[in-house]
């Protein structure tokens, strides 16, 4: 057994001090190596409490993200912080997709998986160690400690590989097993409330650190550079002299144009307090990059957990999952494209009736307002529109598309519908009717990223979407989808269709439309626009 500061789980968790000790092993010599251990060894403390511990039930998705979501949001927090467990997450998924990790992550990953002898004296009466030692990390040579211990790495991987496939088998246990299973159950809640009263142990990191944790590993996943030393707290000398007298401030992360200037600066809150404090700062930030550069960035604030896109010469703020990158350009670029949807009118061609026109004229004005310093600006990002069944929906869907792509507020379309045989109808109609742009299903082909229409089912559409981390340049101006569920109470002169169009510039985490999945009366075809959600070029 190695001298460690897990020794305190080797009797009763031995998959987990097996993870940990080799997380500590590697911290400043194998930091990438270091830091999937971390994530292991978490992954396998979340499993056994959601197992074991009759309060910890499995959400509706049993991924390790949705079960860290829950802890976060309704489990014991003055007990297990999972907002701790968050960043070793993160980082450990950075590390899985051969991204650097430094070895102060590693740390910092290992500090906080110190933090869970939680299990150990909530479960048992045994000791258990309240102070991280970190002379228990070696910091040999990492290739002499690669030659040493590579072999024992790769055995020690089939250990814990074969360790968790065991403890699924234990899920289909046997009657009485299932007994025994609910017993301990009970014993592991009677110890748990005798050792409530024990003091929870402070964090071993600040919470200045564990917030540029959190917002330098979504920056760092989304593909933005933080080595650069104007990508970090980017030095400002032009700040108004009321706010600082010696007119210097500090932005927290600037994100550079191939062409010079900057395309985004990020305001940073610490998780303990609101995103929106750091708004009107950042605003300030905004005005001095522009005086110094010349073009107007886009604004983040954020706290870590919360991220706030702000395009404010354009939209207003809206909160996203994760830190654009490749789509900036665009947007800067829309800002002197993009053309006014009202003065378009559709293709007589296409749509041709009058109430088609007027539908998409409505739309028009629903998305589009002007300011007078501006010129246009977004209005709204949704709309409905309510059609009779066989009045030309579809058409119109196709005509609106066209009109916005001609006026540069959509790049690529997302098609979505409840049924194969209206995503292969859908399809059918945009190829016959704007031959210019390539098409895809999804539920038949894999995606092309040129594409620029894409058309799937629901169900399919799902699948495509990988909890929490979205991969970069995933973000589409406008979805379309149908949904339709028919009722046989019905004639069919009563049958209608509502159909609704989104725009959007989202970042890459915008999710899928709802479904509605009840219907009592007139059976109805909803067609509503969505925020696409499956990695794309930029919009």
């Amino acid at each position: 057994m190695k001298n460690s500061n897990f020794t305190f789980l080797y009797a009763r968790w031995p998959e987990i001090y097996e993870a940990a000790t080799e997380a500590e092993q590697q911290v400043f010599t194998k930091s990438v190596t270091a830091s999937m251990y971390c994530r292991q060894a978490m992954e396998l403390v979340v499993n056994w409490l959601h197992e074991f511990d009759a309060e910890y039930t499995v959400p509706y998705q049993n991924t390790i993200a949705a079960k860290l979501g829950r802890l976060l949001c309704v489990q014991d927090l003055e007990a297990l912080d999972g907002r701790e467990l968050g960043p070793s997450r993160k980082v450990g998924n950075n590390a899985t997709h051969s991204l650097p990790i430094t070895s102060n992550e590693a740390l910092a990953s290992l500090k906080f998986l110190f933090h869970l002898p939680y299990i150990a004296r909530t479960y048992t009466d045994d000791p258990w160690p309240k102070d991280f030692d970190e002379n228990h990390i070696p910091k040999d040579d990492p290739v002499k400690v690669a030659l040493r211990e590579i072999a024992r790495l790769e055995e020690a991987q089939k250990q814990q590989q074969e360790l968790i496939a065991s403890q699924l088998k234990q899920l289909e246990a046997s009657t009485a097993e299932q007994a025994a299973h609910a017993a301990m159950q009970s014993e592991l809640a009677v110890i748990k409330d005798k050792n409530k009263h024990i003091p929870v142990p402070e964090a071993g990191i600040s919470e200045a650190e564990t917030r540029r944790l959190y917002i330098d590993a979504d920056l760092k996943a989304m593909g933005w550079e933080l080595d650069d030393a104007r990508s970090t707290e980017y030095e400002l000398g032009n700040l108004p002299r009321h706010i600082n007298p010696t007119g210097k401030a500090y932005v927290d992360n600037v994100h550079w144009g191939d062409d010079g200037p900057p395309l985004a600066i990020a305001e940073a809150k610490k998780t303990c307090r609101s995103a929106a404090e750091g708004k009107a700062q950042a605003v300030v930030y905004a005005d001095c990059v522009e005086q110094l550069h010349g073009r107007r960035p886009i604004i983040f604030y954020t706290n870590g957990f919360e991220t706030w896109l702000w395009d404010d010469q354009f939209y207003p703020p809206r909160q996203v999952h994760g830190f654009l990158k490749a789509e900036l350009q665009l947007l800067i670029d829309r800002r002197s494209t993009r053309k006014d949807l009202r003065k378009y009118t559709p293709d007589p061609a296409i749509a041709g009736r009058y109430y088609q026109k007027e539908a998409i004229q409505r739309i028009a004005e629903t998305f589009v307002a002007n300011d007078g310093q501006l010129g246009i600006t977004g209005k709204r990002r949704k709309a409905l529109v309510v059609m009779a069944t066989g009045t030309g929906k579809t058409r119109m869907a196709v005509a609106l598309v066209d009109i916005l792509m001609k006026a540069n507020w959509a790049k690529r379309v997302l098609f979505l519908a409840d049924r194969n045989a209206l995503v292969t109808q859908a399809k059918r109609a945009f190829g016959n009717l704007l031959t210019n742009l390539t098409a895809i299903d999804l539920t038949k082909e894999r995606e092309d990223t040129t594409t620029r229409l894409v058309f799937s089912t629901y169900p399919t559409i799902m699948n495509c979407i990988v909890p929490p981390a979205i991969p970069t340049g995933w973000c589409t101006a406008l979805g379309i989808s149908t949904s339709s569920s028919w009722t046989r109470r019905t004639a069919p002169s009563m049958k209608n269709t509502r159909t609704s169009f989104t725009t959007s510039t989202r970042s890459s985490s915008a999710s899928p439309p709802r479904q509605r999945t009840k219907r009592t009366t007139t059976p109805t075809r909803l067609l509503s626009a969505s925020k696409a959600t499956r990695p794309t070029t930029t919009n």
